[in-house]
C-alpha cells in the first residue's frame, strides 16, 4: 500500500486565527487523513496530512471536508492557491534535493535598517493589522514568527521610506 502527502492551500475570505485554523483542519481531516501540517499566514490556509487512500480521489476528499469545516466555522473560499498528491518517496527525493534560503532574525534584520529589533517587530504587527483589514503594507512577511527571508529584509532596507529624527548614536572613545 502506497502512503501519499497530500496538500492544500487555500485563500479565504477572512483570516482564521492559528487555534481556529487547527480546530478547522482537524475536523477536515477525520479519521482517515493523520494531520501533518497547518499554517496560517494572512488570508492563506494550508493544510497538508498523509494517507493511505489513493493520492487524487483522497485529495479530492480532504478538499470536499476542508470546504465544509471552514464553512461550518464561518469561513468562505475564495480561491484555491494548491492542491498536490505526492508519494511518500516523492516527497523525500524532492526535500532531498531543496535548498534552504537564507534567513535573518530580528536582531539582523534591525542591522540591516539601522533601527532596533523592537522597531522591526512594531512593523511587524503594522503590516500584520494592515493585512487583516486587506490593505497592502511594505513591510516583508515573515517565514516564521520573528523569521524574514534575507532577500526581502536586504530589499526592504534599500526601499524603505524613512522620516528624519533623532541621528543614530555613534561610539565614542
Amino acid at each position: 500500500m502506497t502512503t501519499w502527502n497530500l496538500g492544500l492551500t487555500a485563500t479565504l475570505d477572512h483570516a482564521p486565527g492559528e487555534d481556529t485554523a487547527y480546530a478547522v483542519a482537524r475536523g477536515a481531516a477525520g479519521h482517515d487523513f493523520d494531520l501533518l501540517l497547518v499554517s496560517v499566514h494572512e488570508l492563506r490556509l494550508a493544510v497538508r496530512v498523509t494517507t493511505e487512500h489513493d493520492g487524487i480521489p483522497a485529495l479530492d476528499e480532504l478538499q470536499a471536508r476542508l470546504v465544509d469545516a471552514l464553512a461550518a466555522a464561518g469561513f468562505t473560499v475564495t480561491r484555491w492557491e494548491a492542491g498536490e498528491a505526492l508519494t511518500v518517496e516523492e516527497t523525500e527525493r524532492r526535500l532531498a534535493a531543496a535548498s534552504t534560503p537564507r534567513l535573518v532574525s530580528a536582531a539582523e534584520f534591525a542591522d540591516l535598517c539601522g533601527v532596533s529589533p523592537k522597531r522591526i517587530y512594531e512593523l511587524e504587527t503594522e503590516r500584520r493589522t494592515a493585512a487583516e483589514a486587506g490593505k497592502p503594507h511594505p513591510f516583508p512577511t515573515p517565514m516564521a514568527r520573528g523569521v524574514w527571508l534575507r532577500a526581502a529584509a536586504e530589499q526592504y532596507a534599500r526601499t524603505r521610506n524613512t522620516k528624519a529624527g533623532r541621528p543614530p548614536k555613534t561610539e565614542t572613545s
